[in-house]
């Protein structure tokens, strides 16, 4: 089952004026972040189920197309859509629930989707484009004129919320964390992919497919999960994994020992959710090279295809390299 998150505001205006608002299609540019384009593609008015709207947002420096449909509309109270972003589908929308001369939004999402920052349509609603909130932290607030403004949340990354790689469509979220295991939902959708073959130096990797099929090649040889069935990789050997069919990949996944796996995956997360990674292959390697250097050196994932020594002066290079630029600064944020 897909996760779902929240994301909720409460403005002061009524609830006919902001759905008027959010049922314009070319303000949804004023408010999705990196959206360039959003235009209604079908016959007829864009408030109606079934309504198709091409947008054309930027990803990772990319500009791409985003198909969306409408799948729910009921005036002054819902909007819902379904749309795909390279091989990520989603849903999300917006819901108002009136409360007196007020007004709370909430914007939700599923399917390893992690809602934008929508509230911003409120901004330019009451034509105020400062309005700034933390999506799932929601923290103390001044009234100011017609919108809540929010504390920005200096808080680590929370690994039980999930988040997603955009560039291999792999989502992720901690089940549990001890010393003996740390435990997560992985979910790959169709055409995901982990970014390249690797090795776990000291951890056992444990597939549990709950739902799809995978395909792992563990050194080279390729073995074959299907719901209910395990693949194991031991700790040492070469190995990457693939969604192995046109439905979503869910698993889940234990690493043994647990060790510090979880600031591994706090960093990776931070740097995730701030847009900070690569196009290729979603990871910004010199970063988290440096972040492993940070923490318990046996967590680490090392690229196959370098060499143990090589991979050891990388990880000192780019740990001097971090030092000098200040790197130390997002590892304390997303991990203290």
């Amino acid at each position: 089952m897909a996760s779902r998150l929240e994301s909720t505001i409460l403005i002061n205006r009524p609830a006919e004026d902001i759905f008027a608002f959010l049922n314009i299609p070319e303000n949804h540019t004023k408010f999705v972040p990196g959206m360039l384009e959003f235009r209604k593609t079908s016959p007829g008015p864009f408030g109606q189920v079934g309504a198709s709207i091409r947008g054309i947002r930027t990803v990772l420096g990319r500009r791409m197309e985003l198909p969306y449909e409408i799948t729910e509309f009921e005036p002054g109270n819902r909007l819902g859509m379904k749309g795909q972003i390279g091989p990520v589908k989603f849903k999300d929308g917006y819901v108002l629930e009136r409360m007196g001369a007020s007004t709370r939004q909430i914007l939700a999402g599923t399917g390893a989707y992690r809602p934008h920052e929508g509230h911003k349509a409120i901004c330019c609603l009451a034509g105020e484009g400062t309005c700034q909130r933390d999506p799932y932290q929601l923290k103390e607030g001044a009234r100011d004129s017609e919108i809540i403004r929010f504390k920005k949340s200096s808080m680590a990354v929370d690994l039980f919320q999930p988040f997603m790689n955009p560039v291999t469509g792999e989502s992720f979220r901690c089940l549990s964390n001890t010393e003996d295991a740390y435990v997560m939902e992985w979910i790959v959708q169709p055409n995901g992919f982990v970014p390249f073959e690797h090795i776990h130096v000291s951890q056992d990797e444990i597939f549990h497919v709950k739902q799809g099929q995978i395909r792992v090649l563990i050194n080279r040889q390729e073995q074959i999960g299907s719901a209910g069935q395990t693949v194991t990789v031991p700790r040492g050997v070469r190995h990457i994994a693939y969604n192995n069919t046109s439905e979503p990949l869910m698993c889940v996944v234990e690493y043994k020992p647990g060790l510090e796996i979880s600031k591994f995956f706090q960093c990776f997360g931070g740097l995730t959710n701030d847009g900070d990674m690569d196009r290729r292959t979603g990871i910004n390697i010199p970063k988290m090279m440096y972040f492993m250097g940070k923490v318990n050196a046996k967590v680490v994932a090392r690229p196959a295809s370098i060499p143990a020594p090589i991979f050891g002066l990388l990880m000192r290079g780019f740990y001097v390299v971090g030092a000098l630029a200040g790197w130390e600064k997002s590892f304390k944020k997303y991990t203290e």
